[in-house]
């Protein structure tokens, strides 16, 4: 609405000035009597010179809040998948935004900019609590921590004032850590009780008093568990200590920790194994449930009265199907073809306006 105000600023001041000389020769016409309820004057709405600069600084104020908004929703036009690891950075920015808006203001200054941004901290103080504190783990630092170019070194930097959110964030991490690890360790005891203890010894060895001698455990075949344990663990430690080296990297290395997920593809899948298990859990939420309800929206167009009887295996197929061919994902030869089509016809669009204006010359 103050965009749209904004954008028709002249027309409103033309508006007013026409109405004011209106007034102005209409003399059976009393403005400023409305005794009886039946008059309006527009004129003593009208915004003033000094309201339109507030208009336009309340604009640039809300900007920033609406473009962090509109990352978290998962729009493919700014920020491509709103993960759960943007939720905590943007209420970061928006926290400092707003602590930079209050920080203009004076103590005696009563106005309704600045009682909106008070409001504001203060919705913003609840959200930290409930993201970060009353969680038990607090997903939303775990995410953040995955991040490569952020991991817990992000919240040292940011929030030295907060030590409490700071343990919050590196017990949450630490703890998921180890549900993970151990999870893994399960899962190699269950696989070593498939397999055999002992090897099966020819026939011939059954007199021999050397062949128990011979006989190796096949446990240790396959490595020393105690050891991969411990490199397991290890990664953590690594993970978190390595920040330093691989921001100090070259270019093409620091684009690729640009996208957390393509780093862990990359990268962290084989060098953190464990950690690139929990990197698939935690960076595949939405952040919002934005894009599910995108995705309601667009099957409501496909499961028609006519279209009712369809499995709800073929829905999805049709869904992932519209998915990827809007956002790209998987070519199609006709959605290329339809593009040159538009193409060629806005050509043709714009060359015969171009006609028409030289024709009327």
């Amino acid at each position: 609405m103050l965009l749209r105000c904004s954008e028709l600023r002249e027309p409103i001041k033309a508006f007013q000035r026409k109405y004011r000389q209106t007034v102005k020769n209409d003399k059976e016409f009393d403005a400023d009597d409305d005794s009886d309820g039946s008059h309006y004057n527009p004129i003593l709405d009208a915004l003033s010179d000094d309201n339109w600069l507030e208009v336009d600084d309340l604009i640039t104020f809300l900007k920033v809040p609406y473009d962090l908004c509109k990352a978290l929703e998962g729009s493919n036009s700014v920020s491509g998948f709103g993960s759960l690891w943007q939720t905590i950075i943007n209420l970061q920015a928006l926290w400092q935004h707003y602590n930079a808006a209050a920080s203009k203001f004076d103590n005696d200054d009563e106005s309704y900019f600045k009682s909106a941004v008070n409001y504001g901290l203060e919705k913003l103080n609840t959200y930290w609590e409930k993201l970060v504190m009353e969680l038990t783990p607090s997903f939303y630092t775990i995410a953040t921590t995955l991040h490569p170019r952020l991991r817990l070194n992000w919240f040292k930097s940011h929030w030295r004032d907060y030590r409490d959110w700071q343990r919050k964030a590196d017990n949450s991490f630490r703890n998921t850590f180890r549900e993970y690890l151990a999870a893994e360790a399960l899962s190699d005891e269950t696989q070593n009780e498939e397999q055999p203890r002992r090897r099966k010894l020819p026939a011939s060895y059954a007199n021999n008093p050397l062949a128990a001698i011979m006989e190796v455990d096949q446990e240790y075949l396959h490595g020393n568990h105690g050891h991969k344990r411990h490199k397991r663990s290890s990664q953590l430690d690594e993970y978190i200590d390595n920040l330093n080296e691989d921001l100090n990297r070259d270019e093409a290395y620091q684009e690729l920790t640009a996208d957390p997920w393509l780093w862990w593809l990359k990268v962290g899948r084989s060098k953190y194994p464990v950690l690139f298990k929990m990197a698939v859990d935690f960076l595949s939420i939405p952040s919002t449930s934005c894009e599910c309800e995108r995705c309601f929206s667009t099957a409501g167009r496909t499961i028609t009265n006519d279209r009712n009887s369809l499995s709800a295996s073929t829905i999805e197929a049709i869904q992932l199907q519209k998915n990827w061919l809007k956002n790209r994902v998987v070519e199609c030869p006709l959605i290329k073809r339809s593009a040159q089509i538009e193409g060629k016809d806005r050509e043709q669009t714009a060359a015969e306006a171009a006609s028409l204006e030289f024709n009327s010359l």
